[in-house]
Parts: C-alpha cells; structure tokens; sequence
C-alpha cells in the first residue's frame, strides 16, 4: 500500500523530484538569527576572511543558473567537468531526472534574472575532531519565475496574486566547503531539489 500511495503522489505531482530532498519554501526566523551568528561570528572571522552573505548569494545565482541548464538540457558530461556536485548528488540526479517529460525539464532551467527571492535558509559549520576537519554548509533557497510561465502570466495582466504564486518554482540547493587547515576548496552542491509551487500549496510532501 505504501508503494502505491507513493506512486500516486508522484503522478499527481507537477514536478517530479531531482533528489530525496525536501525544499525549504520559507525562512526560518530561529534559523536566521543562527546564520547572523555563524557567518558574523564564526565563518567570516575564522575560516574565510572574505565571505559575506551578499556575495555567497551572488555565487549561488550563477550556480544553481549553471546547473539547472545542464539538468535541463541533459548535458551530464559537462555538469560532470565542473565538479559543481558532488558525485552521490549527481548520480541521483542522473537517475531521476529520466522521470521528467521535456516540459517539465524546462521548468527546471533559470536564468539569475528569473529569480525573484532567495536567502539563505540555514548555515551549518560540521567539526570533525578526529579528522581534524571543519566543513560548512549552507542551504539556498530561490524562488524563480520559469521563462515560459513568465511569459503566459505578462500576457494576461488579469491574473491575481494567487495565479502568479502558483507558476512559481522553488528550489532547494545545499551547498558545502571544506575549510580544513591546509585546504583549498570551493563551493560544491550535495544536494539539491525544484518542487512547484503548485505542489507546495496543494499540501503534496517535497
């Protein structure tokens, strides 16, 4: 029974999902002050002089713009090159992007210029005394307006505010670094997810 319901719940939805991982639609106010606190008080002082919350705003515009495309056009081996996930996200990726029709695909790719609001949800710093290793890890939100649903709500100046919500796309994307001593790194995706809107004020699970 459990398989069945998990079935229907995947028809009925207007996106299938790119990972078993939830979107966060929302801020969190508790999480939001936490994020102050960790970017001000640790990250920003002790492990990257230079980060500031605009600017990893800024970089996660060109990411998730990058990696949607590549998703949406299924152009695999060069999301691969860039090493922008990490290789369980992309693998997962892969898989379940085969669920989608080419419709659907195309609710997947933005540009920056389509994202209408994004924070960052929740900022993570992950201690590792053993290994002697320090990761952080922060969870971005955006909400986007696909091209093609853009287009049809500018044509139509009649449609209120709830028609406009629901052609809204959210998405989800984790983003890591390590910052043990002696390491270069850079930003790298383990997980991510779109979920429409549609989906979410129909109260289906994301």
């Amino acid at each position: 029974m459990s398989s069945n319901n998990d079935d229907s719940d995947h028809q009925e939805r207007h996106l299938p999902s790119l990972m078993n991982y939830s979107v966060r639609p929302s801020p969190n106010f508790l999480h939001t002050f936490k994020n102050f606190i960790f970017a001000n008080v640790i990250v920003q002082p002790y492990y990257d002089k230079e980060f500031s919350k605009e600017d990893f705003l800024d970089g996660a515009k060109s990411a998730v713009e990058f990696v949607s495309n590549k998703i949406a056009e299924g152009e695999f081996e060069k999301l691969k090159e860039s090493k922008a996930l990490t290789e369980d996200c992309f693998r997962d990726v892969v898989l379940n992007s085969s669920n989608f029709s080419m419709d659907q695909l195309r609710q997947i790719a933005l540009s920056k210029e389509d994202i209408i609001f994004n924070f960052m949800y929740q900022i993570g710093v992950i201690l590792d005394d053993d290994r002697n290793t320090r990761h952080v890890e922060i969870t971005y939100t955006a909400h986007y307006k696909p091209e093609q649903n853009r287009d049809t709500f500018a044509s139509d100046e009649s449609q209120d505010f709830e028609t406009f919500q629901r052609s809204i796309v959210v998405l989800t994307y984790r983003f890591v670094r390590d910052y043990s001593k002696g390491v270069e790194d850079s930003w790298t995706i383990n997980a991510l997810n779109h979920v429409s809107m549609k989906d979410v004020l129909d109260g289906h699970e994301y």
